[in-house]
């Protein structure tokens, strides 16, 4: 099944529609905002949200978190700390590999872990970064250290993992580190 172009509409036939609070967040400080979101589930890490209120209706907001439980979403400026991340995580068996020789390399070293050094991305219009790749056979996580923050790196995004200018394999995101 193709999903339609307004993606907000093809959510409402499977999530019912809760209106809750939006928390503006500045380092210790929170605002309730005088607006209320339509649910949790229509809104991603790092996405912009508009308000044209007055004290932030000059500033960009954009999702910083999310209270699944309280229905509550929490907005800050775009550099805000909580939308940076040095470190994501992988499951194994959600690991796509697409080198063979890097797939044979691990599955044929002899302590059954392999740290990589190379070039990953989160997002398609992030640059690659510098990044540390471990694998573990016995470890059910593929671990992703960033050398430098990443923007927003979200749970169900997919990390893509480069060696020079060969593309190792992908997997969907399933934790990220602040």
């Amino acid at each position: 099944m193709l999903v339609p172009k307004n993606f907000p509409i093809f959510l409402e036939e499977f999530i019912d529609v809760k209106n809750g609070d939006v928390v503006y967040v500045n380092n210790d400080t929170r605002l309730k905002l005088n607006m209320q979101h339509k649910g949790v589930a229509f809104y991603t890490i790092g996405q912009r949200i508009p308000y044209i209120e007055k004290p932030f209706h000059l500033d960009k907001l954009y999702v910083i978190d999310k209270d699944i439980i309280n229905n509550v979403l929490f907005v800050g400026k775009y550099n805000h700390y909580k939308l940076f991340s040095t470190c994501v995580y992988v499951h194994i068996t959600q690991w796509h590999w697409l080198s063979e020789s890097h797939k044979h390399s691990f599955l044929n070293s002899v302590n059954k872990c392999v740290l990589w050094q190379g070039f990953s991305r989160c997002r398609l219009p992030q640059d690659l970064i510098q990044t540390k790749v471990s694998f573990a056979m016995y470890s059910e996580w593929v671990k992703f250290q960033m050398d430098k923050p990443v923007r927003a790196p979200t749970v169900g995004q997919f990390v893509v993992f480069y060696d020079d200018n060969i593309c190792v394999g992908s997997g969907p995101i399933a934790k990220t580190v602040k």
